[in-house]
Order: C-alpha cells, then structure tokens, then sequence
C-alpha cells in the first residue's frame, strides 16, 4: 500500500513531523534559554520593568499623564482617606509632629491614627512625590508600585526554587494579578502593599539553602516587617498567622532539611522581636488607645476567585509531581487558606449550614477581626510557585500544553478595563483656587458638609491642613466619638432630620467656628444653619460658608 506525499508528512515518524517536533522543542529551548547569560539580578531587574509597563498599561494607561488630576481606582471613601492619610504624614514631617496622633480632625482632642489604616510607611516613601505633585499622584503612585512589586517579589521566590525566568515571570504575574489584587487597586492601598509578604518568604528560601548569612537575614527580615507592619497591621497579622501555618508544613515535608527549617523559623521569630521594638512607638500608642469592638473591614469582598484553567493547574501539578514532599506541602497550604477563606460557617444558597475551622479562632485577638475574604491573598502566591514549578518541569514535547492552561488561567485574571472608573478628582474652587485663605482663619475649627462621604478630608488636604475639622471619616469612629452620630458628618446627600438643640450642642462641644456646605447641600442645610444661629458669610466657588454673629451656637426655634 502506498501512502499519499501529503498523508505521509503529517505520519508520526515521518520527516515533516520529526521537523516541527525539532522546532517545537529549539524554540522552547531557546525561550527557556533567554537570560542565561545574565546575571540574575539583570534578569529580577528585566522582570520588575516587565511588570511595571504591564500594571501601568492595565490601570492607568489611559490616564498617565493625568496621575494628579484622576483615581487609578475609584475614587470612593476609601481612596480619599488613603489621599489624606499620606498627606497628613506628609505634613507631620515637615512640621516635625507626631503622625499617629492628628490633631486636626475631632476637635478639640484630636484622635490616634493608630488603629486606622492610615498607611505612615506609604506616607514616608511617598514623600517626595507628595512634595512635587500632590497627595492624589502620590496615592496613584503607590497604587502602581505596589502592584508592580507585588508580581516581582513572587517573581524572586518563584525563580528562587525553578531558576528558570519565563515560568518565575508567570508565576510572579498569577500572584500580583490574583483576585485579591484587582479587588483592592480601586483605593485601598493598605492591603495592595503586600510584597513584604513574598520579600519575606524569598528570604527564609535563601536562609534554607545556605546563600543567606544569620545577620543579613536578620536584618532584612527585620525590615521587611517593619514595612509591612506601616503599611498594613491586618497584613501583617494575617500574614504571620499563615506563615506559622506554612513554616509548620514546611517543617513537616522538609524531610533531611528539617534542622535547616527549624533554624530559619527561629531567625524568623527573632526578627519579629526586633520588628516590635523598632515599632515600640506606634505599639505604645495603639495600646493607650486601644478600640473596643472590632477594627477592621466587613466581609463585603471576595478574593477567591481562581478560575477552572488554575484549577486544572493544581490537578495536574499534584499528578505529575505526586513523588515531591513539596507538591503535597503547596497543596496542603492552598487548602487550608482556602477553608479559612471561607469563614467560621459554611453558607450554602446563602444559608448557614455547619461550622468551620475558622470558628474555633473568632476569640484570637487581631486575628479575630481578619476578614476571611481576604485570605485567597496567600494562597494565590501558593498558587503562583505551584504554576512556575509546574511549567519549569515541564518536558518539552508537553510544555506547550502546560504553557497554554497557564495562559488560559493568566487571561482568565485579566482586569475588565471597562470596571475601572478613572473619576476626576473634584475639589471646590474655594478651596483649589486658595480663595479659603481670605475667608477661614488659620487653624479654624471648620464643620464641612460636603456631598460626599470623605470630600472633607479632601478639602482639608487640599489647603496643607490650614485649619482643623470638626469631624470627619477615618473609617470606624474612636469609642469616644462613636456615641454621637454627628461625629460622622453629613453630606448633601443626608436623607435624615437634624435637630437644631443636638446640632447646637454638638457644634459648641467641637469648638465650630466655621461652617462650610457645598452648593447642592446649601438648601437641605440653610435652615436648620440659620435655626442655631448660623448667618451667611461668604458665597462662591462652589460653597457658603456659615458663622455665628454672635460666637455662639444657639438654637432659636424650629428650623424652616
């Protein structure tokens, strides 16, 4: 029988497939092969600037040249406090004040930052960006650092165990472009600064094999939790909670290494003692505060999301690398932060139905007030070495396929551009235009009504923190402001009444001289203003500003 020219060169064994077979593994050997002649640290410098362009592209590409004048994110609450908060540190330093206690916001007394999520580490590296081009290009900034680090310190622990650049690159990739992270870059840069975390598990891997000495360790240890701490005391809770996890599990795989392992976790807590007495300061402070309740967000997010192409990857990780003590020790952390992630009961329809392990730590404190939700952060760094490891191994004639469900899993991250809002920063033109100087008495004590929630600390910032508000939104009110529902403003968009006898007090017990209201807020507030003896002093750029003839607040009658 003979067989057709044009059947026979696609026949296995025949020479059109042995040709392609041979191109299909010279171009995988030779993408494998990029870099070699570099040294690694030109090869983490290619990866970072890979990842930089990336994030930028992503998030701000449209706007790049509008970093002072629109929101990477969204531009909600959230974001304007992050804006404020790096500028009230900014200020601080320059006026050589404590930045854990403000004393311009809840007048008299001021309040303590420390239980906020103020970020002071993002404040001091942002310094000189706040110097040069304002709070807003300095948030903006930090939001894409942030993110760009996030995938190079993945990077640095995923090339650490494969020594290979592009499967580390993925890997890095799956790790800073995780659900988790999109779901924070429209504002919260607290919980995006967490590159610490992947910086701290690349040192024990070095400490582990030997490259790393007992001090240099020591010490940059120390300084990742130093930073990681300023920037985020949930991550850093969270995160030393899930590294005991995993240094335990590492423990136990770690087989003939176990002494190396036990030595690197005893560097690791002696780091952590250092790390508190360099924050002696803040700890001082945060416990002569000390808030009652919870401090930290609501289960309102959700990280998990993995995709069935990632999912796939796990599969056929723990088939083909089934003979590896490190498979299974991967495996076993990705399911344990996955039951954690699901909370301390299991909901199913949106029905509670049986407790999970998670319960039996509602009672640890910091750890209690962690929001589950945001536990996939670590297990998606997991997922990332399990995805580099995977590709790194892999056989020639079967990498491709590796490569195209990691593909698929990369795409199926991909942020949707069209939910990234870009708004414009919006600040009134008596304040932008420093009208404000010739009205407002330097370090007035001003009750902001703007339209809405966290606009106030904007036009606070604004000004470079020339005068001092009455109240404002740090996130969850202190205990001794959180009995007057005053203390967390108003805004035109305000629905409710307002009782002149309660607005009077209140303004006499905040020492209010000054009332600011936008313009869309002016006809729901004019009345019950005038009712405590408010009189109209100034009009224009978008507000009025209110006083007291008389210097006191009184109330004279219902309001009209």
């Amino acid at each position: 029988m003979t067989i057709p020219p044009e059947v026979a060169a696609h026949e296995p064994g025949s020479d059109a497939a042995v040709v392609i077979d041979e191109a299909r593994d010279n171009l995988f050997d030779r993408s494998r092969a990029w870099g070699r002649e570099l040294p690694d640290r030109a090869r983490g410098l290619v990866a970072f600037l890979l990842y930089l362009v990336a994030t930028i592209v992503i998030w701000a590409g449209p706007i790049i040249t509008q970093l002072r004048i629109r929101y990477v994110g969204d531009g909600r609450g959230d974001a304007k406090f992050f804006q404020w908060s790096i500028g009230w540190v900014h200020w601080a330093l320059a006026h050589h004040v404590d930045p854990l206690y403000m004393t311009k916001i809840f007048t008299p007394d001021g309040t303590s930052l420390a239980w906020t999520t103020f970020v002071p580490g993002g404040g001091v590296l942002m310094y000189p960006v706040r110097s040069l081009f304002g709070s807003l290009a300095a948030v903006n900034v930090l939001l894409l650092l942030a993110s760009a680090l996030a995938c190079w310190a993945a990077y640095l622990v995923c090339y650490r165990l494969t020594h290979s650049f592009w499967p580390s690159l993925a890997g890095g990739y799956l790790f800073g472009y995780c659900q988790y992270m999109a779901g924070q870059m429209h504002g919260h840069v607290n919980l995006v600064l967490i590159f610490p975390v992947p910086l701290a598990v690349y040192l024990v891997i070095r400490r582990i094999e030997g490259s790393l000495g007992r001090p240099t360790f020591i010490a940059l240890m120390t300084l990742s939790l130093t930073g990681l701490f300023l920037f985020s005391t949930e991550v850093f809770a969270t995160s030393a909670f899930f590294g005991a996890i995993a240094f335990l599990i590492v423990l136990i795989a770690s087989g003939s290494d176990r002494g190396r392992v036990f030595e690197a976790g005893l560097l690791t807590a002696a780091s952590y003692v250092l790390t508190f007495a360099l924050l002696t300061p803040y700890l001082v402070s945060a416990a002569k505060y000390l808030p009652e309740g919870s401090i930290l967000a609501h289960n309102i997010e959700d990280a998990g999301y993995l995709s069935i192409a990632l999912v796939l990857v796990l599969v056929g990780f723990a088939i083909t690398e089934r003979h590896r003590r490190g498979t299974w020790g991967l495996l076993a952390f990705v399911a344990v932060v996955s039951i954690a992630a699901l909370g301390p009961v299991l909901h199913v329809m949106g029905r509670a139905s049986v407790s999970l392990p998670w319960s039996w730590l509602i009672q640890v404190p910091l750890i209690r007030d962690a929001t589950p939700d945001r536990f996939p952060a670590y297990s998606g760094l997991a997922v990332g070495v399990i995805a580099a490891i995977w590709l790194a191994r892999a056989p020639a004639r079967r990498a491709v396929y590796r490569w195209g469900l990691v593909g698929l899993g990369v795409s199926l991250l991909f942020p949707d551009p069209g939910s990234i809002a870009h708004l414009p920063q919006t600040v009134p033109a008596f304040f932008s235009s420093g009208t404000y100087r010739s009205v407002l008495q330097p370090d007035e004590v001003v009750f902001a009504i703007p339209d809405d929630k966290a606009e106030e600390l904007i036009w606070q910032n604004a000004t470079d923190f020339s005068f001092r508000l009455a109240a404002g939104y740090v996130g969850i009110l202190p205990d001794r402001y959180a009995h007057e529902w005053l203390n967390k403003g108003l805004s035109s968009r305000f629905r409710g009444s307002v009782s002149p006898i309660t607005l009077a007090a209140w303004l006499t017990e905040r020492q209010v001289s000054a009332i600011v209201v936008t313009d869309a807020g002016e006809g729901r507030f004019a009345p019950v203003i005038r009712s405590v003896g408010g009189a109209l002093v100034y009009q224009g750029g978008g507000v009025s500003v209110w006083r007291s003839p008389s210097r006191v607040w009184a109330a004279q009658g219902r309001a009209r």
